[in-house]
């Protein structure tokens, strides 16, 4: 039950590039996970990848944020945010029963290194998701903010998939 209130919590954790970029009843780590989920699912199905373990990797991806809050680049160091993100992950995993904390520490361990195809797709559904969220709050914030979201997108996105999108929504 205590995972499952830390799940609950990311309802309550807005997204904070949002947050900073002016943006009023910004999206929360909840609603991004869930889109991140979709579309991961979409194109891992398109592609023909193991779509489960895609989707408990889109779901684990920022659960740590429960704890951690969204940190967003720039404000501390990538070894830094890594080092937190795991030790958040290491207290949440403790919640659970054994049999699904090894199973899922194995999905997130293999979502952090960014090697597999599945993790590749997942971390390139975490960028679309987040352009396409840029593109969704174009009239409540200035322009030029909005380029280094779709920057940030299109230089984290390695996959055909995620870029034909990008270039379907004419990002």
């Amino acid at each position: 039950m205590e995972f499952i209130r830390h799940i609950l919590h990311l309802k309550d954790v807005n997204r904070q590039g949002w947050v900073d970029a002016g943006i009023s009843g910004a999206e929360s780590v909840a609603d991004h996970s869930f889109g991140v989920g979709m579309m991961a699912m979409l194109l891992s199905d398109e592609i023909g990848l193991d779509t489960l373990r895609v989707l408990q990797m889109a779901l684990l991806h920022d659960v740590a944020e429960s704890i951690t809050g969204d940190i967003i680049p720039g404000t501390i160091t990538a070894t830094q945010k890594k080092r937190q993100e795991h030790e958040a992950m290491c207290i949440l995993l403790e919640l659970l029963p054994i049999t699904l904390r090894d199973r899922y520490a194995a999905v997130w361990r293999e979502y952090t290194k960014h090697e597999s195809p599945e993790a590749i797709l997942v971390r390139d559904a975490d960028r679309l998701d987040m352009a396409l969220q840029a593109a969704r709050y174009n009239n409540r914030m200035d322009p030029s903010t909005l380029e280094s979201f779709y920057r940030s997108a299109k230089q984290g996105i390695s996959g055909r998939g995620a870029a034909s999108i990008l270039r379907q929504a004419g990002l």
